[in-house]
């Protein structure tokens, strides 16, 4: 049975000596690092802008899933993860698998890195302790949670909050009807936006143009609803609560609004595919979410306007249009947003070179998405309280961990990645694993990774017996070049020294 994702299995040989990389650049964090520099403990490090990736980086010309370096019986290896920027090493980009020696420089973006032995490496054929280097420092939730005081999302999360909660106090103290569909926007949009810019901090978003994002999710917003609106006449005409109806309508045509992505060509890895749905969800969860409040609003309204006063009705309006929004704000992460995220995970998993691929894998994961969202409807249609409507989600949330895990797994293997199992073995495998019915066994590497570190060479810089004149300005932007710098601060191009 196949094991929950295919996760890296690096070769177990030492490298001869241990090692740490010392980095100058723009901003980064690792828990490896240790007295400023980040040792080389873990058989794999990986870096990137990834909030998975041992080196986290935060320079903008870097990738979600930039490059790695493993251990190998010779040293240390370095390969370029297919990132967009590309990786150089003493100056010359690098596309095989390269050994790094002791004093060589690797740039990425305007971030270098200097490998450098620990101690002496021994003689040859004599192995040295990797043990001997010393550990992450913090355990890895305290150094995500320290990273976290420094992010954005939770800022805009109580901004949009407190802005909320400003406009409900002004309508409810004015019953001034202008500002209803102001309250109702603000309020549909504080979970999604705050859902994107974490994606976007955490560097999911990375490798992607910000344009491609944007559309997303407005296309989930504006195509998604649109159509679910046309799409509801012909199949649900009596307009009847019926939760199977809601999940087929509303998840085919979120569906539509991201297949259009399909044809960028730059968008091909199944976590591509992930963070796109998630954001086409959020998007349709956005504008669903100021419908309900509105009609909320109306619904309340007209139902006491015949009996009461004109501004109790618009209390009561008002009263059920913000229930109906704080629900939906609380439930926002484990509706739309999970579930287009499953859809297009499976489409741009099983893809492979061509542009769609409709498989055994792509109907499971709709069906899944579709009883998700049915019975999720089907417990908030018979008054569903919010603990209710959590543990129905719980099935779904589960799946997604299980494309996470396994989009992150394919994107950090890079080219060596081998093609993914069928997803109703992998899922059955994953949930097995989680009740325990059978045990977790690593996948040995995959034999293309082994060869390409066994044929590992290293790169030497450029000969002494031919210096380039000394630079002042870069040969190929123009840009000045300051003191003895060995690379453009604009371009990140070489600069040629004597």
């Amino acid at each position: 049975m196949s094991t929950a994702a295919p996760t890296e299995a690096p070769p177990a040989a030492a490298p001869p000596y241990p090692a740490a990389l010392t980095i100058t650049g723009p901003a980064w964090s690792s828990r490896l690092a240790h007295d400023g520099r980040v040792f080389l403990s873990a058989p794999e490090v990986h870096l990137g802008l990834l909030s998975t990736n041992e080196i986290v980086l935060t320079d903008p010309q870097a990738s979600r899933m930039h490059a790695v370096i493993r251990w190998c019986p010779k040293g240390y290896v370095l390969q370029d993860s297919g990132s967009k920027t590309g990786t150089l090493v003493e100056g010359h980009r690098v596309y095989e698998s390269t050994l790094l020696l002791p004093g060589q420089h690797v740039r990425i973006g305007s971030t270098e890195l200097t490998l450098e032995a620990v101690s002496p490496p021994p003689a040859p054929g004599v192995m040295a302790a990797p043990a001997s280097i010393p550990g992450p420092r913090q355990s890895s939730f305290g150094h995500w949670m320290a990273l976290q005081r420094s992010k954005r999302y939770w800022r805009v999360f109580v901004l949009g909050l407190a802005s909320y909660l400003i406009a409900a106090l002004i309508l409810n103290s004015t019953d001034n009807d202008k500002i209803v569909p102001l309250v109702a926007i603000i309020g549909a949009a504080v979970v999604p936006v705050t859902f994107v810019v974490f994606c976007w901090e955490e560097g999911a978003f990375a490798d992607m143009p910000p344009l491609t994002l944007g559309m997303a999710f407005f296309s989930g917003g504006l195509i998604g609803t649109l159509s679910a609106a046309i799409l509801y006449s012909v199949v649900n005409p009596t307009g009847s609560s019926l939760p199977i109806a809601a999940g087929f309508v509303e998840e085919t045509t979120k569906v539509l609004a991201a297949v259009w992505f399909l044809r960028d060509r730059r968008l091909r890895s199944e976590l591509d595919g992930l963070v796109i749905g998630a954001a086409v969800g959020m998007g349709f969860a956005a504008f669903e979410t100021a419908g309900y409040g509105f009609e909320s609003f109306l619904v309340g309204f007209v139902s006491f306007v015949q009996t009461h006063p004109l501004s109790d009705s618009f209390a009561h309006g008002f009263g059920a249009m913000e229930t109906t929004l704080w629900q939906r704000m609380l439930l926002a992460v484990f509706g739309h947003g999970t579930w287009t995220a499953i859809v297009c995970a499976a489409i741009w998993r099983e893809r492979g070179e061509r542009t769609f691929r409709l498989t055994g894998g792509v109907v499971l994961a709709y069906l899944i998405a579709v009883g998700s969202h049915a019975l999720y409807d089907g417990v908030a249609f018979n008054n569903g309280n919010i603990l209710a409507l959590v543990l129905v989600s719980i099935p779904a949330l589960l799946v997604l961990r299980f494309f996470i895990l396994e989009a992150v797994a394919r994107a950090r293997l890079g080219a060596f990645a081998p093609p993914p199992p069928p997803l109703a073995s992998a899922l059955a495998g994953y949930f097995a694993h989680l009740l325990h019915f059978g045990g977790r066994q690593a996948p040995a590497p995959p034999p293309q990774l082994v060869a390409s570190l066994a044929a590992a060479t290293p790169v030497t810089a450029p000969a002494a017996a031919t210096p380039a004149p000394s630079a002042t300005v870069c040969p190929r932007c123009g840009a000045p070049v300051q003191g003895d710098a060995r690379f453009c601060g604009n371009c990140g191009s070489p600069i040629p020294r004597p």
